[in-house]
């Protein structure tokens, strides 16, 4: 599903807000750990990085639903695409609408997978 540029700048902003109160996690994924450990980051890096960087251009797709191995999950599923390092980044975050204010699950932090380039709608 696409999104408007309007809907997307207001879940950058959700995200940011969320970066700033401290409600976010990195998913511990192998491909997640693996690439972190390839570029020298740690999860704190990455969302100062995307605080710092993401804007509308580098929406993918979203919201999409978050289906788990129990069903589906309350909130949406973002797709964002960052270049870090000469390495086009998969950056797949889930909103999560809990109490307290906006928190999000970075589920995917890795390089783009197939050979395939991300298409961006709003570049």
């Amino acid at each position: 599903m696409n999104s408007t540029p309007v809907a997307v700048e207001r879940v950058i902003e959700k995200f940011k807000d969320a970066v700033a109160n401290n409600r976010c996690n990195m998913a511990r994924r192998s491909k997640n750990d693996d690439f972190l450990s390839l570029i020298g980051w740690l999860p704190t890096q990455v969302f100062s990085y995307l605080e710092e960087t993401l804007t509308c251009k580098h929406y993918v797709s979203g919201p999409d639903m978050n289906i788990g191995s129990s069903g589906p999950k309350k909130g949406g599923v973002w797709v964002f695409g960052v270049d870090i390092e000469g390495y086009e980044v998969y950056v797949k975050m889930h909103d999560l609408p809990v109490p307290g204010g906006p928190s999000f699950c970075c589920i995917s932090f890795h390089e783009s997978e197939g050979g395939k380039k991300l298409k961006y709608p709003h570049k």
